[in-house]
């Protein structure tokens, strides 16, 4: 039951910190307060996973007082949870109440068992009391048992029994029912996000750069945000340089080709976040022998490798963010010394003349990096 119920805590999850989170189209779908940018709801996941175990590991405990801890956390954590579920519902828009989840008996029989012996075993109306209730001295992991006194039964002991299953049960069956309705509405919010970045897509032939860039920050601004040289203003930069040199246009190019293959995997992920995959242990026999006959040879000889191509990553991974001039000679030293190339070297002494200059430096290093990679570059 619990591994259901966190696979779709997962999935809602993934959903936020993938789309929600950083993502103003997709806030927009949903009740994104003020609030929210405390990612409070981060708090709330944390509880979550948590409290399963308190409430789906059975427990047996040696004295009374460890049975009545055990049964007073698990009967508070559903208690929690169950409020969780309405902040989450807000949340999302779903336009579920909490009239209505009074109205399901998953809720509140549970809730009800809980407020009698944890959140009032004392109740009073109009300075009047109308119940009381007290832990029973039956120990059981299976069972939890209470003595009440309730007015409608003019305060005669009744002796309750619960089976800790039965509310697990109802506990499950809630958890399931509102993530569902939750994963749905997140679905929406997905379909709705994936035909955005086809507009965003379909732009791209149709506008002019400084427009699409526009268009992207509205759309798609992680996009800009998390790559070096494609924020807004710098590959606007870029842009106009472009046909300058081939530093300028490989970022160009670059920046254009990125933004097809992370439109595409988000519009994959849009759907696939949705799959919880399943992996088994079960045991392949693999076939001896071929449809012709053949015997299969499970133990294919080993190819000797070929020399390896020379490595530049170290180098260019230590030159990619900008350094102190000492550290940048330090680092570009041990490029130098592997690559006579004239171009990567000129590039190198470009970067060192341009350390305070993100638009500069970064294009040089992305020119010796296309050079390095490319076959007709030997160096």
């Amino acid at each position: 039951m619990k591994d259901q119920i966190k696979d779709k805590l997962d999935i809602i999850a993934d959903v936020w910190n993938d789309f929600i989170w950083d993502n103003k189209f997709c806030r927009n779908q949903i009740n994104f307060s003020p609030e929210a940018e405390s990612n409070y709801f981060g708090d709330i996941l944390g509880y979550f996973y948590d409290t399963f175990d308190i409430i789906y590991k059975k427990k047996n405990g040696a004295e009374h007082a460890e049975n009545f801890a055990s049964h007073i956390s698990f009967l508070q954590s559903i208690y929690v949870q169950q409020d969780f579920i309405e902040e989450m519902l807000i949340l999302f828009k779903t336009n579920i109440v909490k009239g209505d989840l009074k109205l399901d008996n998953d809720y509140s029989l549970n809730r009800e068992i809980r407020n009698e012996l944890v959140g009032h075993p004392f109740r009073k109306l109009d300075s009047k009391v109308i119940s009381s209730t007290v832990f029973g001295y039956e120990r059981s992991p299976d069972t939890i048992t209470y003595l009440r006194y309730h007015t409608n039964n003019n305060f005669n002991c009744e002796i309750i029994k619960v089976k800790i299953e039965d509310i697990t049960k109802r506990h499950t069956s809630f958890l399931n029912t509102y993530f569902d309705i939750i994963i749905e509405k997140l679905k929406s919010v997905t379909a709705k996000y994936s035909e955005e970045l086809e507009a965003v897509k379909n732009k791209m032939e149709t506008v002019s750069f400084p427009s699409l860039v526009k268009i992207i920050s509205q759309k798609f601004k992680p996009f800009l945000e998390n790559t070096f040289l494609y924020d807004e203003k710098s590959i606007l930069e870029i842009y106009e340089k472009r046909k300058q040199h081939k530093r300028y246009s490989i970022v160009y190019d670059s920046f254009l080709s990125d933004l097809k293959k992370r439109i595409f995997e988000m519009q994959e992920n849009c759907n696939t976040i949705f799959n919880k995959l399943v992996f088994t242990d079960h045991h392949i026999e693999l076939p001896l022998f071929d449809d012709d006959g053949n015997l299969i040879n499970i133990f294919p000889l080993k190819v000797k490798e070929g020399r390896k191509k020379e490595s530049y990553h170290y180098e260019l991974g230590k030159l990619s963010t900008k350094r102190q001039p000492k550290e940048f000679d330090f680092f570009s030293g041990f490029l130098k010394a592997k690559c006579s190339h004239k171009t990567v070297l000129f590039e190198l002494e470009r970067m060192r003349n341009h350390l305070d200059n993100d638009v500069e430096y970064l294009s040089s290093h992305k020119l010796i990096s296309r050079i390095l990679k490319e076959d007709d570059y030997d160096c």
